[in-house]
């Protein structure tokens, strides 16, 4: 091995572990500090690593943000999420840095939800895991 190559492997471990680390960081903080809302699952897609993802929506202040999750669901169980709606947690600071609560589909029609979300947990809502 040549100085070069080392020095690219050195670089892209250093660059996996920053990522990881703010991956890590960034999901501490969500658990720590976070509002809830409702949102929807819209569609599905390929997400890295060769695994699939859940794409779904929510409102916050009258603005929609998106979010993706991965998961390991078959075909079938993918589909009947499709437009059924979940509790969403965000971070109030940044809800970009989002998840969503497969665990129980909702009616979203049976809870009035604050534009900026609800501080509390909602009845209703699974626990985080």
């Amino acid at each position: 091995m040549n100085k070069s190559n080392i020095k690219h492997g050195i670089a892209g471990v250093l660059i996996l572990t920053l990522i990881f680390l703010y991956e890590y960081y960034k999901s501490d903080k969500l658990l720590s500090n976070h509002n809830y809302t409702i949102g929807q699952v819209y569609d599905f897609t390929r997400a890295s690593r060769g695994g699939r993802g859940i794409l779904y929506e929510f409102e916050i202040n009258g603005k929609i943000y998106k979010g993706i999750t991965p998961n390991e669901f078959n075909r079938e169980k993918m589909l009947s999420l499709k437009k059924k709606h979940f509790f969403v947690i965000f971070s109030p600071d940044n809800p970009k840095n989002n998840g969503i609560l497969l665990e129980k589909s909702i009616n979203k029609d049976l809870y009035d939800i604050p534009p900026q979300g609800w501080t509390k947990k909602p009845l209703g809502c699974p626990d985080i895991k």
